[in-house]
């Protein structure tokens, strides 16, 4: 008998993601002993996973078969805890590196990263416009704005935020703490700065 598998993610009150798998009767972790921090899936279709300090393989990037929820470990990164990552429009792959600050890795020639922009603070929350021009990071309340040689803050933010994402009108949409630690999905106009 044949089955689709359904890959769950679980937020925790961090942001950190636990991914399982269904299988027929139970569900299963399908990354034991491991928790990311950050998740994405650029446009080539390929889920990618880069895990935090408090794992077996801190700072390593890995592949996650959608299908079954089994990792491939691509390697370290270089970098002992990723927080966010965020793919660009030219395939590169972008991270914080808590600690380090802004790294970039090319995910065709491995998982070694580079250090773009150093900094030691806590970012929450990352994402590329669409034509991969400016990066987005979320610290607290604060939105910045990296081109690529220098960094701006931009924007206010109505709430400690925990996660960004651009839509495809060059929208952002924002996770920030709610009541009782739900998250609450706000739209930002970048020329008002604007939260709706």
């Amino acid at each position: 008998m044949r089955f689709k598998t359904i890959v769950q993610i679980t937020i925790l009150n961090s942001l950190r993601l636990i991914l399982r798998a269904w299988k027929p009767q139970h569900w299963v972790n399908a990354l034991p002993a491991t928790t990311f921090r950050a998740l994405t899936q650029p446009r080539t279709e390929v889920l990618y996973a880069a895990s935090g300090n408090d794992t077996d393989n801190p700072g390593h990037l890995y592949i996650v078969n959608v299908q079954t929820g089994t990792l491939t470990n691509m390697g370290d990164t270089g970098f002992a805890d990723i927080d966010e990552i965020s793919f660009r429009a030219d395939g590169t792959l972008w991270a914080w590196a808590k600690g380090d600050g802004l790294i970039s890795i090319d995910p065709k020639k491995g998982p070694n990263g580079t250090l773009e922009f150093p900094a030691n603070v806590k970012i929450e929350g990352l994402t590329w416009n669409n034509d991969g021009t400016l990066l987005y990071a979320a610290q607290d309340t604060n939105l910045w704005v990296y081109d690529g040689e220098t960094v701006e803050k931009t924007c206010d933010l109505s709430g400690q935020t925990l996660a960004l994402e651009m839509l495809p009108n060059n929208t952002l949409l924002i996770a920030v703490h709610g009541k009782k630690n739900v998250l609450e999905f706000k739209l930002m106009d970048f020329a008002t700065c604007i939260v709706q």
